[in-house]
């Protein structure tokens, strides 16, 4: 046991300071402890709030100190904190306008850096560690790797992560993403449709149902994962309107979720040119339109579909033949054809 305990303590030496307080924290059998964050916190029984520095908030305690350094530490029951107010931690309000414009993915390191400095303030409400266990979820989910995705859900599941009520719709479609990128299908369908409208009794079940009203963000990922699910079944037809609904039902908010909508459709028609109106040796103006938006949109283009943007299909309105209407030459040439003098009546003879 002492040897092991050599070989960590000189693995946690090569980390520097972070590593021994990780180290200090392992040995004694504690939580792990967050940076000190600043904050605001009103406590019962004191005239006026007062800054200390929080290091770790659990289901009972909030541990904070009146030193930056998180030295000495007090401990004051939930009950008897009236309110807590944390200040930004330095570099946050970047890597969270960004993640709420949708580029989590952009931001993963450091939100992979929040995570690990502020993890043990994860069950104060909408703090930086409960934000950063959030948006890590969503960058996973918005990159497709939804077997990380797990992991990390089944990770914070146990660690009391709170989160105000604007954050549980989102929660409640990770089990339905990891499904999908499980393979699970008969738990996406069922979980797909709770999303769906009913249908009037008699009424024939349309491929794709509509949604129950809902935000567009949530509605676009319902439609993505119920895309890749028809796909399973077969019916590609049916799956391509689906991830049309994902691209374009949040009008592009979601850059990450846009560009895999886009790309699988583009998948599609590569393979089935005949979904999209085209041929092996006829170009599908659809796919071609979907190529040029998905270029545009993010600035490349995966080399697999590079093909659609070789030749442009011809405009069939543009290059039709111009129709007249038979009516109108007819009655131009008419009108153009010169007057026959008319021949005059020979004069009647009069009579002697």
């Amino acid at each position: 046991m002492q040897e092991k305990e050599e070989r960590i303590m000189k693995s946690l030496k090569r980390l520097g300071v972070a590593g021994l307080t990780a180290w200090a924290a392992w040995t004694a059998g504690g939580l792990a402890q967050a940076k000190p964050l600043k904050a605001v916190v009103e406590l019962a029984g004191k005239k006026d709030p007062e800054v200390y520095y929080v290091t770790r908030v659990d289901a009972k305690n909030v541990i904070l100190s009146p030193k930056p350094e998180g030295v000495p530490e007090l401990t004051y029951g939930l009950a008897t904190v009236k309110s807590l107010k944390f200040d930004d931690p330095e570099g946050w309000a970047p890597v969270i306008a960004a993640c709420r414009r949708g580029d989590s993915a952009a931001v993963a390191q450091a939100l992979a850096t929040f995570s690990s400095d502020y993890g043990g303030l994860v069950a104060a409400k909408d703090s930086a560690g409960a934000l950063a266990v959030f948006y890590t979820m969503e960058s996973l989910r918005l990159t497709g790797q939804w077997d990380k995705l797990a992991a990390e859900y089944d990770r914070v599941r146990g660690l009391g992560v709170s989160l105000s009520d604007s954050y549980q719709p989102q929660m409640k479609l990770y089990p339905l993403w990891i499904a999908a990128g499980r393979k699970q299908w008969a738990q996406v369908s069922t979980g797909v449709k709770e999303y769906e409208q009913s249908l009037t009794p008699g009424q024939p079940k349309p491929t794709n149902p509509p949604f129950k009203p809902m935000a567009p963000t949530q509605a676009a990922q319902v439609a993505y994962m119920r895309a890749v699910w028809i796909e399973s079944t077969g019916d590609k037809a049916a799956a391509l309107n689906d991830f049309y609904r994902a691209a374009t039902l949040n009008q592009g908010t979601e850059r990450e979720l846009t560009r895999l909508a886009l790309g699988n459709a583009l998948r599609l028609i590569k393979a089935e040119p005949a979904l999209a109106g085209g041929s092996e040796k006829k170009p599908s103006r659809e796919g071609y339109a979907l190529a040029l938006i998905y270029k545009n949109q993010f600035g490349d283009l995966p080399a697999d579909y590079a093909a659609f943007l070789t030749q442009a299909p011809p405009d069939e309105a543009a290059s039709a033949p111009e129709k007249k209407d038979d009516a109108a030459p007819a009655a131009e040439a008419k009108k153009e054809e010169p007057k026959k003098p008319e021949a005059k009546k020979p004069e009647a003879k009069k009579g002697k």
